[in-house]
């Protein structure tokens, strides 16, 4: 079944870089990592406590976020040996490229 996956994704990644659509593929990813974030910003305010300030004045790094919010928060560890892993490396990687990882440039 994973494989199926993989390979659906395979082709949709193929297809969004064809031609123009390669800036689709790229607004995904700049928003999906951007979601990530969202979403453990949402869970760290719901949990509430000093250690999950985040603010213009006080900036957590998304790298932060991972290594030390995800394991308080959850009460868990993050896998980082997997391949889900890998692949949300490689494609913050790329994200990262565009610029300052915030944006994708107009």
């Amino acid at each position: 079944m994973q494989q199926v996956s993989q390979k659906n994704a395979v082709k949709e990644l193929e297809r969004s870089v064809e031609g123009n659509r390669h800036r689709a593929f790229l607004t995904a990813l700049s928003d999906g990592i951007a979601s990530i974030e969202g979403y453990i910003n949402y869970q760290a305010g719901r949990r509430g406590g000093q250690q999950y300030k985040d603010s213009e004045q006080e900036k957590v790094s998304f790298e932060t976020k991972i290594n030390e919010w995800i394991p308080q928060l959850t009460g868990g560890t993050l896998d980082k040996g997997g391949v889900n892993w890998n692949h949300h490396k490689e494609l913050r990687g790329i994200r990262n490229d565009l610029g300052d990882g915030t944006s994708l440039p107009t």
